[in-house]
């Protein structure tokens, strides 16, 4: 008779280790899978860095212009024409240009950095000669580099795809004066800085890692410049700001309603007893 009792929570527990052990099975699938994934796309970063980096710079530069479009400045619809300047730029310049100007010609102006590259941290530290080629190669990026040939390059893209019907080189280069001290300021004020580590890993890891850098300025430009605008309508307003528009109305209106609640309440109070002397 026991056993008949016991014979449903038997064939309970069967299946709930069943379920357990096919769960774990699933599970440790998906992991497998995973770290083969990841062990794939590492080799072909290490094997293919050129072709590894101009698929990480496109995807990434269009991605962070989607983002910003849609979560920061909130916009309805996707400007993909604005979306098409960063593809051309990150695919380009970021994939193609700075492959060749940080990992070809760095290496024949500073024949030891690959060597640097690959020492661990301890021995790079004691590397004088590998320390001022460091210096240098963060001095040519920042003070070269970025102030004549990266933005340039990005405001005269800019200009074709998105400017009016004037010169292009002529338009990009005039909006980059206008806006080149605050660009360069803060490319310089992170990247100056963030280069050390750029330049320190390894050889195949450094475009890959300069790619991975935000294009903050070029973004940033492109969001508060108006002649990026398609249309030269107005941004709308956000809806904070209408907001902190209409409180001094908001105020006065509940100011003009509370006088008028006042008004209409019936006057309520004690009244004075006044005491008669007797005559």
């Amino acid at each position: 008779m026991f056993r008949l009792l016991l014979r449903p929570v038997a064939k309970a527990r069967a299946r709930y280790h069943s379920t357990v052990a096919g769960a774990g099975a699933a599970a440790s699938v998906a992991a497998a899978e995973t770290v083969a994934v990841g062990e794939g796309t590492l080799t072909f970063a290490r094997t293919q860095p050129f072709k590894f980096n101009i698929i990480v710079a496109t995807v990434k530069t269009a991605l962070c212009d989607l983002l910003v479009q849609r979560y920061i400045e909130k916009r309805d619809t996707i400007d993909w024409k604005r979306n098409g300047v960063f593809v051309m730029f990150g695919g380009a310049y970021l994939g193609v240009f700075q492959y060749g100007l940080y990992v070809g010609l760095f290496q024949r102006l500073w024949p030891g950095m690959a060597t640097f590259a690959a020492q661990p941290l301890s021995q790079k530290l004691r590397n004088a000669a590998g320390l001022r080629d460091l210096c240098k190669q963060i001095a040519f990026d920042n003070f070269v580099h970025y102030p004549f040939i990266y933005f340039p390059t990005f405001y005269c893209i800019k200009e074709g795809l998105q400017g009016d019907s004037g010169p292009v080189v002529a338009g990009g280069l005039a909006k980059y004066r206008a806006n080149g001290v605050e660009d360069n300021l803060k490319m310089w004020a992170l990247w100056i800085p963030g280069d050390a580590i750029v330049y320190a890993v390894p050889l195949w890891m450094r475009q890959t890692a300069a790619t991975a850098r935000p294009a903050h300025a070029p973004a940033a430009r492109l969001a508060s410049t108006p002649s990026v605008a398609l249309s030269r309508q107005a941004p709308a307003q956000p809806r904070a700001q209408l907001r902190v528009d209409l409180l001094p109305q908001l105020l006065a209106r509940r100011a003009r309603r509370g006088r008028r609640d006042r008004a209409a309440r019936p006057r309520t109070g004690v009244s004075r007893v006044t005491s008669q002397r007797p005559a």
